[in-house]
């Protein structure tokens, strides 16, 4: 399960299983207020993720879309240092993914009529047909992203969602080979 949701109570309400996943998608309180208005706050969030774990359940972490803009990289470092200042047992994260704002042409005639500051960086076209921030700038926020999440724990796993091969070498220096070995 995935959510941008606070509303966990049902889940403490059942015997809680490791085999099931609680994913919190979370992102910089300027994205959250922008972007994400009827969603649970980005500290509620982390409450309710910390709260999950504690109770027994298993959690990922999804930083999707990440949105590149000016201050991004320390604004995403803060919600990295949030997470790990409230979940301290890091084994409780099975996996951490990270995919950066993507669009195809049927979402960006949608995202004009909702909001014009979220096309507001350079974007092209790439071999799946959907348009992407250039894959230096995504490079250079993943890297900063990954080294921020390793200086809390080198054991959780970290995936780059929807992201070609040579991104995970730039950054891994390797790519999955397979779904298995993530």
């Amino acid at each position: 399960m995935k959510t941008k949701s606070n509303n966990i109570d049902n889940l403490l309400n059942l015997k809680p299983n490791k085999k099931i996943v609680i994913g919190f998608s979370l992102n910089t309180n300027r994205m959250v207020e922008e972007f994400e208005k009827n969603s649970a706050s980005l500290g509620e969030r982390i409450n309710s993720a910390k709260t999950v774990s504690e109770y027994g359940y298993s959690i990922s972490i999804h930083f999707d879309p990440i949105i590149i803009y000016e201050e991004c990289a320390k604004e995403y470092k803060k919600v990295i240092e949030l997470l790990f200042s409230e979940i301290k047992e890091t084994n409780s994260i099975v996996w951490i993914s990270l995919g950066a704002f993507r669009y195809s042409n049927e979402l960006k005639k949608q995202i004009k009529v909702a909001s014009s500051s979220l096309l507001s960086g350079e974007f092209v076209k790439s071999l799946d047909g959907k348009y992407r921030y250039f894959k230096p700038q995504r490079i250079s926020l993943y890297s900063e992203i990954v080294d921020n999440i390793t200086s809390y724990s080198k054991k959780i796993p970290i995936y780059f969602c929807m992201e070609s091969n040579d991104v995970w070498e730039n950054i891994f220096g390797s790519a999955p080979s397979s779904i298995n070995n993530l």
